[in-house]
Formats: structure tokens, C-alpha cells, sequence
């Protein structure tokens, strides 16, 4: 069991499908707030992706190395929390990284 690993979440200069800015969904995010984590079974690129979403909005994915452990934690049944743990901007750009707790199994 993990008691909280600090993931970088990648992705987030990208426009979502409904075209919403990535970018402007973490703008709105504090230091704290929850984040929602979502298996992405169909992602193509990665078999062990996880998405990053803020009220309801996707802001990017889990990095590719901290996923592959989060989704066999995922896939065994444990259940993960994630919340914001810094939110800030680089050369003009927002980024976001996240603290993920396993808090047991389902």
C-alpha cells in the first residue's frame, strides 16, 4: 500500500474534444481541491493511462512512469484520492501536480 506518491500531470496544453482549454480548467484550481483520477482502459498510447479531471473537466493524465504503478493498484481494486498539491505556470504555461493516496481496497 502507498501512503501518497507526488505525480506531475502531463497533457495539460492540450484542447479537450469539446475544445475547452486544459489550461484554463487549472487556472481555476487551488493548493488542496480534489482532483478526480479516471482509468483510461481505451487510451491508445498508454494501456496504463489515468486522466486527471476537475469538475468534470479533464486537465491532463498521470505521467506515463507514476501510471504504471497507480494502474495495477487500480486494477487490483484499490481505490486512489488525489488533490492538488501545486498549481502554478511556467514560461506562460499552468502545470499541476497532484499528491495520490491509496485509501484501501473497494
Amino acid at each position: 500500500m502507498i501512503k501518497d506518491i507526488l505525480v506531475k500531470v502531463v497533457g495539460v496544453t492540450f484542447l479537450n474534444p469539446d475544445g475547452s482549454s486544459r489550461q484554463e480548467v487549472i487556472a481555476q484550481i487551488k493548493p488542496s481541491d480534489f482532483v478526480e483520477l479516471r482509468r483510461d482502459y481505451n487510451n491508445p498510447y498508454d494501456s496504463n493511462a489515468i486522466a486527471v479531471y476537475f469538475e468534470n473537466q479533464q486537465v491532463g493524465y498521470v505521467n506515463k512512469e507514476d501510471a504504471k504503478l497507480l494502474s495495477v493498484l487500480w486494477d487490483a481494486g484499490s481505490v486512489l484520492s488525489a488533490v492538488a498539491s501545486e498549481v502554478g505556470s511556467f514560461e506562460g504555461r499552468n502545470y499541476l501536480h497532484i499528491l495520490v493516496s491509496e485509501m484501501g481496497e473497494e
